[in-house]
């Protein structure tokens, strides 16, 4: 097969790939998030959101939740329709619409139109579609930086990344801002290639309008963060791209980018929903909320405890980028330098004269050194892409490990890029040394092993998790043998795995590495989450305090009659549950509130129930878990799942 790939014929064409690792990769997210409990708590905001917004266009009008408070602004769980979204009775403005007009579209097709239907996954599945969608995409546009066997593996380290992979199961806006931001450079990479060719000024501005469209749905996808990226990149782009003959000024190229026509296309993206949210909440009110959300968050640090030192992000890549990680700093460096082979396939070199690939003379440390001297325009433009937004994202006190996923494809492509050029520079070394001359020593570098053992030690922590999971009682339910021996067997091969991608990194084969990664990394991700995931997620819990309320949770929704829920256990999927009728009440209201109902369901403390019990409630499940309304320290107790009066109506009176 490898060898088909080394000499593409008629079928290795982007119309074949292209579809190929789409489907690949929709394959494997879908397949792995059907299994998942909603997760806490961002998921379960978003999902719930989404619902409301579903809801609030195809329930019956008795149905509908459409209150607003005294100053108009939406308090129902429905009366926010399309331009609010809404958590509960609270709006959700923090984040643009973007993704939830999407994933309630997405539950209006699964289901039919019939929102009591709807399940976690059907949530999950734009952010599985825009997964595979930035997969195929990469491939694309790699395509045009690097010849074809680095673009394809380039989306296959894309595929495999395991923080792409986790966020490609979870309904939020992660995927969905990588997809609109990959978009938005690729068009930025369309414009400033083509800065010095002569240009049709239909080709121009078509190439603009995509621009400024793909910005405008980055902005709805998450707010600011898609200009932020593309912004730095133009600035890097203008200080270190070099003035050519046919074009002496280094910024004149920011014409092509039309502004004029960047202000109509954004304003015809932005200004409907603007609108409608000036009608519901007023924009001086979302002005003050997009600013606590991106402006105080990134600059003070996250009111959720968010906050890690500079450096975390470049850590956590070694396992949230693997095997891309393997590399990555060595792609920097040869990048920056200029010795990246990104525009000459390995096999078409047949050259034996070492002079005619000789790269730029090594210098000697100085301040100069850090100026970029011989990078070309695929260099320099993955690098303006990359490490201006990597520094910021650094340097922000906020900061949680999905941060740099728009980063990801100008990390892959140059990972993918440098992989080429040590099977290039291996291979030349091997043509071109004669039999006297000693053996080309194939040991891997210092960085190189340092980064493996970093890779490895994921699969050493779920060794380490199924043992704890195996002998500890607080895991519920309890790993079966079956699983346990599947769990252990994948952190072995995993160990073995990385050892491979070690040995192939000394033959110096490149497209070996994103097979290997496939064969490794898929199948242990997926079967890892699987098994683990129901179990050990946030939310899992949940998950459990529901499943003998399955047949009730319809029953409050119901319009004239519908059955009170409450909880002490606080967390955002309890609301997911429930379908937004949770109330979420302290200790020391859940008894008052039980007396005056005759018929209600809750989740209450253990230290509660006797007390619950002689005013008539039955437990019908119990675990253990957290009393979120008590102070730390005396969280810890046992839930209980009580029914008090009869909770099924007449059959007159079922939805």
């Amino acid at each position: 097969m490898l060898k088909a790939l080394a000499q593409p014929g008629r079928w290795y064409t982007p119309f074949v790939i292209a579809p190929g690792v789409f489907l690949l990769a929709l394959f494997i997210a879908l397949h792995t998030a059907r299994a998942l409990p909603p997760i806490d708590r961002d998921e379960c905001r978003f999902a719930q959101a989404s619902r409301q917004m579903f809801e609030s266009t195809t329930l019956p009008a008795h149905l509908l939740d459409l209150r607003v408070d005294e100053k108009g602004v939406p308090k129902g769980l429905h009366a926010g329709s399309w331009a609010v979204p809404m958590f509960a009775e609270t709006p959700r403005l923090n984040k643009p619409p973007l993704i939830y007009w999407l994933q309630s579209l997405s539950a209006r097709v699964l289901t039919d139109n019939r929102p009591l239907l709807d399940a976690i996954w059907m949530y999950r599945v734009p952010s599985a579609i825009c997964y595979a969608l930035s997969c195929a995409a990469l491939y694309l546009l790699a395509r045009g930086m690097v010849r074809h066997h680095a673009a394809l593996l380039a989306s296959i380290l894309l595929l495999v990344s395991p923080m792409m992979l986790w966020d490609a199961l979870q309904a939020r806006s992660d995927e969905l801002l990588t997809f609109t931001t990959l978009l938005t450079m690729a068009a930025l990479w369309g414009i400033w290639s083509r800065r010095d060719q002569h240009t049709t000024p239909l080709g121009r501005t078509l190439r603009a309008a995509a621009f400024w469209l793909c910005m405008g749905l980055g902005i709805l996808s998450k707010g600011p963060i898609t200009p932020m990226i593309a912004g730095l990149c133009i600035i890097s782009l203008c200080i270190f791209s070099k003035p050519s003959s046919t074009n002496p000024s280094r910024c004149r190229w920011l014409l092509q980018l039309n502004p004029l026509l960047g202000i109509v296309i954004l304003a015809l993206t932005l200004a409907p929903w603007l609108i409608a949210i000036d009608h519901a909440v007023g924009l001086p009110n979302y002005a003050r909320i997009v600013y606590d959300e991106f402006v105080l968050r990134g600059t003070t640090g996250s009111r959720e405890g968010h906050f890690a030192p500079p450096g975390f992000h470049l850590l956590l890549s070694a396992a949230l980028l693997w095997p891309a990680s393997l590399v990555f700093i060595d792609a920097l460096r040869r990048a920056w330098k200029g010795r990246l082979r990104t525009s000459v396939s390995v096999s078409t070199i047949t050259t034996t004269d070492p002079t005619a690939t000789t790269q730029p003379p090594r210098r000697r440390w100085s301040f100069r050194s850090l100026i970029p001297t011989h990078i070309r325009d695929v260099e320099l433009f993955l690098l303006a892409w990359l490490v201006p937004a990597w520094i910021v994202f650094e340097l922000s006190p906020a900061k949680l490990p999905h941060y740099p996923m728009p980063l990801y494809p100008a990390a892959c492509i140059l990972c993918a890029a440098m992989l080429f050029t040590r099977e290039h520079d291996f291979r030349r070394t091997i043509r071109t040394t004669d039999e006297t001359s000693p053996a080309p020593s194939t040991r891997l570098a210092v960085g190189d092993i340092i980064w493996i053992v970093i890779a490895c030690i994921p699969f050493l922590l779920c060794g380490i998790f199924v043992t704890y999971a195996l002998l500890s009682p607080s895991i519920q339910p309890p790993l079966s043998t079956t699983n346990t021996i599947t769990l252990i067997g994948l952190a072995i091969y995993g160990c073995f795995g990385v050892y491979s991608a070690a040995k192939v990194l000394r033959t110096r084969r490149a497209l070996w590495i994103g097979f290997f990664a496939i064969i490794i990394s898929l199948p242990a991700l997926s079967v890892a989450i699987r098994t683990i995931g129901p179990r050990t997620l946030p939310g899992s819990l949940t998950a459990r305090l529901f499943k003998p309320l399955t047949p009730v949770v319809p029953l409050m929704t119901l319009p004239d009659n519908p059955l009170p829920f409450a909880s002490v256990y606080h967390e955002d999927s309890v609301v997911f549950w429930s379908r937004g009728r949770a109330e979420r009440l302290h200790t020391s209201a859940m008894l008052d509130w039980l007396r005056a109902r005759p018929r209600a369901a809750a989740i209450i403390d253990e230290r509660q129930l006797a007390e619950a019990q002689a005013l008539g409630c039955v437990s019908i499940y119990s675990t253990a878990g957290e009393n979120s309304t008590m102070p730390k320290g005396q969280r810890d107790t046992i839930l209980h799942v009580v029914i008090k009066g009869e909770p099924f109506p007449s059959k007159a009176q079922q939805p």
